[in-house]
């Protein structure tokens, strides 16, 4: 069965993931940035926050590595 070839924009759930995580990389950098979390934190964090963004979009649509899109 093959997949819809649609935008990831007219997906609501990649939306809302983008838009979540989006807002927790910022609240992150925010945080690095007036010295209330350390950077060792914040490099955790945010390494958590884009796994959520790949996981959400799945491997296979990003265009680095399905190249046939």
């Amino acid at each position: 069965m093959a997949q819809e070839s649609k935008p990831w924009y007219r997906s609501q759930t990649k939306v809302g993931v983008v838009l979540l995580a989006g807002s927790a990389i910022l609240a992150t950098v925010g945080g690095w940035l007036t010295g209330s979390i350390s950077m060792a934190n914040a490099v955790v964090a945010l390494i958590a926050e884009v796994g959520a963004l790949k996981l959400a979009f799945g491997i296979r649509d990003w265009p680095v590595i399905n190249r046939n899109k």
